[in-house]
């Protein structure tokens, strides 16, 4: 069997406790590999996240397709440079007698299995059943799997890379959707059928990195929002990632579909609460002279325009032009997205806090068809303004729980329509079993939102509202700091 190295891995962050962490599809990268690729890091902190990670589901033997498992030989786990650490200061290493007091956990149990024909070869493995034969095209079913590391960052930065050591195997003949992962060694047509490859995973160590990020329409939510949404981080600590954002590719005016651009005031950035703070300590906010200083970088550097009519009406803005009218025709398929890289110091107390962004949403003057004019943030048509001044809000939650059973509180709610097909009137249900804020929102199948109540702080308890919807299917999705639920609805007259 010839030997193939495979590139392994997609990576999202999410950050939490070390405890053992659920594999989810939503964060597992595809078709596979690390993302964010590198892994970086400020120096000199301790700090947990969760590693999301997917392998590549099928391998091509010649005219032969194969669908492998993959093990991972957990005592193999290494830095180059040692620049990763216990948060006690050990070395970062597997710990099989006790995995939970380690510094990685993995989503499953170490399986002690032999590896080769001596009567010594032996190692601790986790290992990932492939699906079997993909439901479809290729990469739909992909072996997915997550690992928590709680870790301590070198004061000292620089680079290091993880190797991780995998055997990739196939099943043995008659074991048609590849179940059989008892067996590491299997042979097919007296050959092995399998190999060992390394994987290799670069982390960066380096403060102050607060450098440009890249939009990526694979991590940009759809059809709009933020992602991560909510916002879930654990108290007291030092840490950076990116938030990626999506802007709502068209808007309905009457029988007209405009597809309008949108400037983030950069200078009007703040947080209700003051929950996060950047790494020295000061408030949140946007650094207009220097902005690779500051605690929130964007993708492209801002640029100092006139919003009003004002000799002084001038401010800071990142401005995301709109592709135009989509290909096809289809809405929502070239939405504006963007990223931030944010360098964060979290507040010591829990609790819940509401990043505000003002936005302008404009279209550009009668003959710019395509709408590529981002030049003038006060446009007209046929004398009236052609934009307007919105306020976005990005749910901020500070929690000691992990990151995943925040996320799971969803389920919790028991959102759901009295009944559905629902005649002329909606009437929604859902219980909150303790205080938190609420939003409700409404969704057209094209993605376009037909209603927002923002419903405030309630308590805990069971609570009903009345949606008045034209007769149609919709999506409707319950908000909270913690949290969603969504639901299909359809209203009939």
């Amino acid at each position: 069997m010839r030997h193939i190295v495979l590139p392994l891995i997609g990576v999202a962050l999410a950050y939490g406790q070390c405890s053992m962490c659920a594999p989810n599809p939503a964060n597992s990268p595809f078709p596979y590999g690390f993302s964010p690729d590198p892994l970086y890091l400020p120096p000199g902190i301790d700090t947990s996240l969760t590693i999301y990670f997917t392998f590549p589901d099928q391998v091509q033997q010649g005219a032969l397709t194969v669908y492998p498992n993959y093990a991972i030989w957990v005592d193999s786990l290494r830095l180059d440079q040692g620049l990763i650490t216990t948060q006690g200061g050990g070395a970062f290493a597997y710990n099989a007698s006790n995995p939970s007091a380690g510094p990685i956990i993995f989503d499953q149990l170490h399986r002690y299995k032999q590896w080769g024909s001596g009567a010594t070869d032996y190692a601790n493995f986790v290992v990932y059943q492939n699906p079997g034969t993909s439901a479809g095209p290729a990469g739909q079913t992909p072996p997915i799997g997550c690992a928590r590391v709680c870790i301590r960052t070198s004061a000292t930065e620089g680079s290091d890379t993880l190797r991780i050591k995998v055997r990739v195997l196939i099943s043995s003949l008659g074991d048609g959707d590849n179940k059989d992962t008892t067996n590491l060694r299997p042979t097919l047509f007296g050959s092995n059928a399998w190999l060992d490859t390394t994987f290799r995973y670069p982390v960066v160590v380096r403060g102050g990195r607060c450098n440009r990020c890249a939009p990526n329409p694979a991590n940009s939510p759809f059809p709009y929002g933020f992602s991560p949404d909510p916002l879930y981080l654990p108290p007291g600590i030092d840490t950076s990632l990116t938030i990626y954002f999506t802007f709502s590719d068209q808007v309905q005016q009457g029988a007209l579909t405009v597809y309008p651009n949108y400037a983030i005031w950069v200078d009007s950035l703040r947080l209700d609460q003051g929950l996060i703070i950047d790494q020295s300590g000061n408030p949140f906010v946007y650094n207009a002279s220097n902005p690779a200083a500051g605690s929130i970088h964007f993708d492209q550097l801002h640029r100092y325009k006139q919003w009003g009519s004002g000799a002084t009406d001038y401010a800071n803005f990142v401005v995301y032009q709109n592709p135009g009218t989509p290909p096809g025709g289809q809405p929502g398929s070239t939405p504006p997205i963007g990223c931030a890289r944010v360098c964060i110091r979290t507040s010591s107390t829990t609790g819940s806090d509401t990043l505000r962004m003002k936005v302008r949403a404009f279209v550009p003057a009668t003959g710019d068809g395509d709408n590529k004019d981002t030049t003038n943030l006060r446009p007209t048509l046929f004398g009236l303004n052609a934009w307007f001044d919105t306020t976005f809000r990005y749910a901020v939650v500070i929690s000691s729980l992990p990151t995943a059973l925040g996320r799971e509180m969803g389920a919790m709610y028991a959102f759901r329509s009295v009944s559905n097909p629902a005649y002329r009137e909606a009437v929604v249900t859902y219980t909150l079993h303790q205080p938190m804020a609420v939003r409700l929102r409404a969704y057209t199948l094209d993605g376009r939102e037909v209603l927002l109540r923002d419903l405030g702080l309630q308590p805990a308890g069971i609570f009903q509202e009345t949606l008045n919807l034209p007769a149609g299917q919709y999506f409707l999705r319950l908000e909270t700091p913690y949290g969603l639920s969504a639901i299909r609805l359809t209203v009939i007259e």
